[in-house]
């Protein structure tokens, strides 16, 4: 199923490989962070709602406008599509976020059916002590029969650096972007980014079916993993 986000797609169906281009500090920098609060462990049931990007490139380091249009990334397209093909990595996902709860003894649900939100401009609180979720959650609650929501994306790929338009070196990452939202008052419970690196062993184009590239974004995802159940 798909979910939606005041009229945009936020949990997509596998579709037709396209290859992203992304600044390494859209993946990388700074973001708001509010640590995970005590109240998050408590008898309530929590949903989950999981969002995997496309696998994709990344880059990093110093490029001008030119620089870019001159680096396009076409030719990892393919190779990124028979990795990706092997990796399974949101079903993967979902067991271990399912297993991070369990441990954390929380009653949880995978929401894998359609959500549809108010259209309505980003959510203000009224406790200014509070932060709350830019959009309103609130109605999943009955809708569910859960009393809080937790959101997770994830993007992955090879991350290529550069000098200009000169290519220096290649590693894989991944990140996890998080938010628990407390439905009674859409505020929010946690909120976070974690991002992991990992190199290459060898040539990135090697091995049988590119597992140069595939042993590299395990290990990067292992990382991620964790340093997310770290977390909690």
């Amino acid at each position: 199923m798909v979910a939606y986000l005041n009229n945009r797609r936020f949990s997509m169906k596998a579709n037709a490989f396209y290859l992203y281009m992304v600044l390494v500090f859209g993946l990388f920098g700074c973001t708001t962070t509010i640590p995970l609060s005590q109240s998050f462990y408590n008898s309530k049931k929590i949903g989950v709602v999981i969002e995997v990007n496309k696998i994709g490139v990344a880059k990093e380091g110093s490029q001008g406008l030119l620089d870019m249009a001159l680096t396009p990334g076409d030719r990892f397209q393919e190779p990124l599509k028979q990795v990706e093909k092997q990796m399974n990595i949101k079903a993967q996902l979902q067991k271990d976020i399912a297993s991070i709860l369990t441990v954390c003894k929380k009653p949880f649900q995978i929401i894998t059916d359609t959500i549809y939100l108010d259209d309505k401009p980003t959510y203000e609180g009224p406790d200014i002590k509070k932060k709350y979720a830019k959009d309103d959650w609130r109605s999943v609650k009955e809708q569910f029969k859960i009393d809080e929501v937790m959101l997770v994306k994830l993007d992955y790929g090879l991350l290529v650096s550069y000098y200009g338009f000169i290519e220096t070196g290649k590693q894989t990452f991944a990140t996890i972007q998080t938010e628990i939202v407390d439905l009674s008052d859409n505020s929010l419970i946690e909120k976070g980014r974690i991002g992991k690196k990992a190199p290459i062993v060898g040539n990135w184009s090697e091995g049988k079916n590119y597992s140069n590239m595939k042993q590299s974004l395990d290990e990067a995802y292992g990382k991620l993993l964790n340093a997310l159940r770290l977390k909690f």
